[in-house]
C-alpha cells in the first residue's frame, strides 16, 4: 500500500472513530425526543424560514414522499407548523414553532459548550490550524457537490 493509500485509510478509521465520539459527547440529542434527522431537518427550516415542502425536500435532497413523513413526525412533537394556506390547498408550508426553536437552541448551545471545551485544550496554534483545515475541507466539499451536480 502506497503512503496515499495509507493515508486515505487512516483518515476513514479517524472519521468513524470520530464520529462514534461525537455521538458520546453530546448526550443531549441522544436524550432528545428528536432523532439527527429531525434535528437536521429543524436546521434547515430555521435557515430556510417559512418554507414549503418541495423545497424542504430539494434542500434535504430527499423525495417529497420522505420530507412529507419527516414533517409528519415532526408535527406531532409540536416541533414544526404546516400549514396549507386556503388559496393554494396544493400548498403545505412548514415553519418552526416556538419547541422546534428551542431545541435548535439548546443543539446550538451544546454544539458551542463542546467546542469550548475541545478548543480549551489546544494551544492558540492549534487551533488556527483547525480552522484553516475545517475551512479549507468544507470549500473543498463544496466544490465536490458542484461537480457532482454537473455530472
Amino acid at each position: 500500500m502506497n503512503k496515499s493509500e495509507k493515508l486515505i485509510e487512516e483518515l476513514v478509521e479517524l472519521g468513524q472513530k470520530i464520529k462514534e465520539i461525537q455521538l458520546k459527547l453530546t448526550p443531549g440529542i441522544l436524550r432528545s425526543e428528536l432523532t439527527f434527522t429531525q434535528l437536521w431537518a429543524i436546521y434547515v427550516i430555521n435557515k430556510k424560514g417559512e418554507t414549503n415542502l418541495k423545497d424542504f425536500a430539494q434542500e434535504l435532497d430527499i423525495a417529497q414522499s420522505t420530507a412529507s413523513s419527516l414533517i409528519d413526525r415532526l408535527v406531532k412533537l409540536k416541533t414544526v407548523n404546516r400549514i396549507i394556506p386556503s388559496d393554494d390547498r396544493r400548498k403545505t408550508l412548514i415553519s418552526l414553532t416556538s419547541k422546534g426553536e428551542k431545541f435548535l437552541e439548546d443543539h446550538i448551545n451544546q454544539s458551542k459548550n463542546l467546542y469550548r471545551k475541545l478548543l480549551s485544550r489546544m494551544t492558540l496554534e492549534e487551533r488556527k490550524d483547525y480552522l484553516t483545515v475545517m475551512k479549507r475541507y468544507y470549500e473543498i466539499s463544496l466544490e465536490l457537490l458542484k461537480e457532482m451536480d454537473e455530472e
